[in-house]
């Protein structure tokens, strides 16, 4: 059994996606901003090891590996990336409630005209 919505409910779903997505907006930005902040505490602790290490006259060649070693700075990053990766997840939800959005006002267009 088929169940058709009404041209309201179908208009109210319409709405609610487009509300859903401007929540996953705002969402976004939060996001984005959460992630520039990893990033930033993982370059600034990442310089600070660096710097740490040449005043110690560790071999330039392996200062960057000794540095991306090191806990703290590791840490770092695996919060930076965990942090860019929600971001990018978001990102990606929220492309897809926009495809969502054009295919349900896509399907009222559909209907409309054929009346």
């Amino acid at each position: 059994m088929s169940y058709m919505l009404s041209g309201q409910e179908e208009i109210n779903n319409l709405l609610e996606k487009a509300q859903r997505i401007s929540k996953l907006a705002i969402r976004y930005g939060t996001l984005g901003t959460e992630f520039a902040e990893a990033e930033r505490a993982y370059r600034e602790s990442l310089a600070m090891k660096m710097y740490e290490l040449r005043d110690q006259k560790i071999p330039v060649t392996i200062i960057g590996d000794l540095s991306r070693g090191d806990h703290n700075v590791a840490l770092l990053r695996a919060k930076r990336d965990s942090a860019e990766a929600f971001y990018k997840a978001q990102w990606e939800l929220i492309q897809a409630e926009k495809l969502e959005l054009k295919i349900l006002s896509d399907q009222i267009k559909m209907e409309y005209s054929a009346e």
